[in-house]
């Protein structure tokens, strides 16, 4: 596990890569509300996440699009939203995708039923996906 800020700097260097590649196609926004950045998440578990919102949702619009994420604490939880503007999908599509489905298994692992991972799209409207994970605080060793 490490601190949520140090997942976003990873992210944002993600980011930036992927920028060199789409240049003004894409677009990016990273917010982590007060509190959430010292919370404790799993090494890379938005990587895939961010991944399949750029190759599946933003790299088919010739115009490019825009990738969100935001995080905050609610109620205990921290809360987590990666979304885009990008072309959707449909339910069965998503269903096949194995990098949701690693995501899934690896939040089970350090959270059991606790962590919950939600995707909403719809052709031509975009997609959403939010993760709620138990809001811990630690201390790493090194």
């Amino acid at each position: 596990l490490v601190p949520l800020g140090m997942e976003l700097d990873c992210i944002r260097r993600y980011l930036e890569i992927y920028q060199v590649r789409f240049g003004e196609r894409l677009r990016s926004h990273v917010e982590a509300l007060h509190g959430s950045e010292e919370l404790l998440v799993p090494f890379m578990f938005l990587q895939p996440i961010v991944e399949n919102a750029i190759i599946h949702g933003i790299e088919p619009l010739p115009q490019g699009g825009e990738v969100r994420i935001s995080c905050r604490v609610d109620k205990k939880q921290l809360v987590v939203e990666v979304t885009d503007n990008g072309v959707g999908c449909t339910p069965s599509s998503i269903e096949e995708g194995v990098g949701l489905e690693n995501v899934q298994e690896r939040l089970k692992l350090h959270y059991g039923e606790i962590a919950r991972l939600r995707v909403e799209s719809a052709p031509g409207k975009g997609t959403s996906v939010r993760i709620a994970l138990p809001a811990r605080e630690g201390v790493l060793v090194s």
